[in-house]
């Protein structure tokens, strides 16, 4: 049992759970992590009768997506599988707070936001907590639009790089586009609607 992991996620995320429960999820993610993915046997071999549930509950929370929909596509967009061979990611942003957590026994926001971003080379990576925080303040469900998007950026001064910033949080699985779920509202409002990951908030 990884102590640290397993005491931040129950902090933050699993503390209605059972420490079995959390203890394999923790298994599960540090796998990942130092493989670079995994697949649903490897989750049935860790967890045995409970890999199903498990396997939900990771999906459900982003912590873990389909390989297929790893580079900042709908998260949405792919039917979820229990297909034995079915390969799953960390998003870049759930690998810097696994690695923090497991470290730490936080589950380190702030430090996890600021490390992705200079990773990739964001130049304002010191506007990105501040950020990222904003939208989920202006979400509901964990949906925003566009526009909301851009003007929080604007009220930050970056308006000017919004579409860019948009994509790098695409890209490292802090938000998704909901494409074929909100195709309506999207039309409606005249703007793209996003999922945000619901594990960093």
């Amino acid at each position: 049992m990884n102590n640290n992991l397993v005491y931040a996620l129950k902090s933050v995320l699993f503390n209605h759970y059972n420490d079995d429960l959390v203890d394999y999820i923790s298994q599960i993610l540090v796998y990942t992590l130092e493989n670079e993915g995994i697949t649903t046997r490897k989750i049935q071999n860790i967890s045995g009768d409970e890999y199903e549930d498990l396997l939900l509950i990771l999906f459900e929370k982003r912590l873990i997506i389909p390989a297929s929909s790893y580079r900042g596509l709908e998260w949405q967009d792919r039917a979820f599988s229990l297909d034995i061979n079915e390969k799953y990611k960390m998003p870049k942003i759930i690998k810097n707070l696994v690695k923090i957590a497991n470290k730490s026994g936080t589950w380190n926001l702030k430090e996890s936001i600021i490390d992705t971003f200079k990773k990739i080379g964001e130049k304002d990576y010191d506007k990105m907590p501040t950020l990222v925080n904003k939208l989920y303040e202006n979400s509901e469900n964990y949906r925003i639009n566009g526009n909301k998007i851009r003007k929080i950026c604007k009220d930050l001064n970056l308006e000017d790089r919004a579409g860019a910033l948009i994509s790098e949080l695409k890209g490292i699985g802090i938000i998704s586009p909901q494409l074929s779920v909100s195709l309506f509202s999207s039309l409606k409002e005249r703007t793209p609607i996003y999922e945000l990951n619901p594990s960093l908030f």
